[in-house]
């Protein structure tokens, strides 16, 4: 879907560079440490700062459930000291050349032993919901399958828990300090400040959110369970569990169903995606829409980058609910 090829930091981003996006690519080329996508970039980016080059892999626009690399990704990433990734299950793109690069050179944050304990107890509550779920309405029929999707894989969007957030940069930090051992005070300092920042934004977010908690909506894809538990939002329902996948004339006649009887306020289509089946589905119901960016698309790449994308999703948030 996104043939669009570019290679450079969202600071210098214009409308006119998305178009020459190839005359970048040694920038990537000559980077040290590589994020394989943007949200996980805004946390590096705050670690290396006035350490070491680094850059992104998957151009801004692109969503990680469908980006195709080209030969200059594959080359990018082998001349390349550390990668930062989230892993396969959500990052297919990068399962056959991350394969070729030693591990040693690897960052898989959804196999970190902490963030990987976050991500299965995720799935074991969402097994438990669906069990009650299915006792509480034994007079009704369902179809398990189609439960089994979003229920039962891991939920690889770590980027979206400030939680996971902090463990993905402590041991970000701590692989700077091996490729640069005579600069780890600027590396601790780094991430000294980011966690302290993120820890503000935590706090003004949930004041903020607060105030619309209880209001349920709908969104366009599964990517935001992480954020939603932490500020105790009431998401309803999605339209997919894989944003490429288009749901189907059932699953959309349920949709309209639950959107008139739990009183949905807005559904949230994202940037990536613009399926005509939210505007079908909103139709005549008075429903907002609303638009959330998974992928924090127009955020620019600074020390700041990751807590400014978290006050964006919220204003995104606020703004449809409010």
């Amino acid at each position: 879907m996104y043939k669009t090829k570019f290679k450079i930091k969202a600071k210098h981003l214009s409308k006119s560079v998305i178009f020459c996006g190839t005359l970048f690519a040694s920038h990537l080329a000559s980077s040290e440490v590589i994020s394989s996508i943007h949200p996980i970039g805004f946390i590096t980016e705050a670690l290396t700062q006035n350490v070491t080059e680094h850059s992104i892999l998957a151009p801004v626009t692109a969503s990680p459930h469908d980006y195709t690399m080209r030969p200059s990704d594959a080359k990018a990433l082998k001349e390349a000291e550390l990668i930062i990734w989230v892993g396969e299950d959500l990052e297919v793109f990068m399962a056959k050349p991350i394969s070729n690069i030693e591990s040693t050179k690897q960052l898989n944050l959804s196999e970190i032993p902490e963030i990987k304990t976050i991500i299965d107890d995720k799935v074991a509550l969402s097994e438990n919901t669906i069990v009650e779920h299915e006792h509480e309405h034994e007079h009704e029929k369902h179809d398990v399958n189609e439960h089994a999707g979003h229920n039962h894989d891991r939920d690889l969007h770590i980027w979206m828990s400030p939680e996971i957030s902090r463990i993905a940069a402590k041991a970000i930090a701590q692989r700077l300090t091996e490729l640069h051992p005579n600069q780890s005070n600027i590396v601790n300092d780094n991430l000294a400040q980011f966690l302290t920042d993120l820890d503000k934004t935590e706090v003004e977010l949930a004041d903020k959110l607060s105030s619309v908690s209880q209001k349920p909506y709908f969104v366009f894809h599964d990517a935001y369970g992480y954020f939603e538990s932490r500020f105790n939002l009431n998401r309803v329902g999605e339209f997919t569990i894989n944003p490429t996948i288009t749901p189907g004339v059932q699953q959309l006649a349920k949709i309209k169903e639950t959107i008139k009887k739990d009183g949905v306020v807005c559904i949230f289509k994202e940037p990536q995606f613009t399926p005509a089946v939210v505007n079908a589905v909103v139709q005549g119901t008075g429903v907002k829409i609303g638009e959330l960016d998974p992928v924090g698309a127009n955020i620019q790449l600074s020390k700041n980058s990751y807590q400014e994308y978290l006050k964006s999703l919220a204003d995104s948030y606020l703004s449809c609910l409010e």
